[in-house]
């Protein structure tokens, strides 16, 4: 039960997330994104957020090694692996 309740709350939080919110989180994290970097996420979260969450962290890994550069997939990774760990358990 509890974890339906933090599904939703993450569902439902990720459905109001914008661009430039995507963009500010990465400035406060010292990750310079872009607009299109940002955009690039954000769809990827809407459409994925399950998968990122509870799934495989090399899908995660993929998806960063395609879509960005070597640098900033490495410090977008390191990032979505220390909120992971953060957060383990509400998920």
């Amino acid at each position: 039960m509890v974890i339906i309740l933090f599904k939703n709350v993450i569902k439902r939080y990720i459905n109001i997330i914008t661009i430039n919110d995507v963009i500010m989180f990465g400035a406060k994290e010292n990750i310079n994104v872009s607009q299109e970097e940002a955009n690039i996420i954000l769809n990827h979260l809407k459409n994925n957020w399950e998968n990122i969450i509870y799934g495989n962290e090399k899908e995660v890994k993929r998806f960063l090694n395609n879509n960005f550069d070597h640098i900033k997939s490495e410090q977008i990774f390191r990032l979505f692996l220390e909120y992971k760990k953060k957060y383990r358990n509400y998920l």
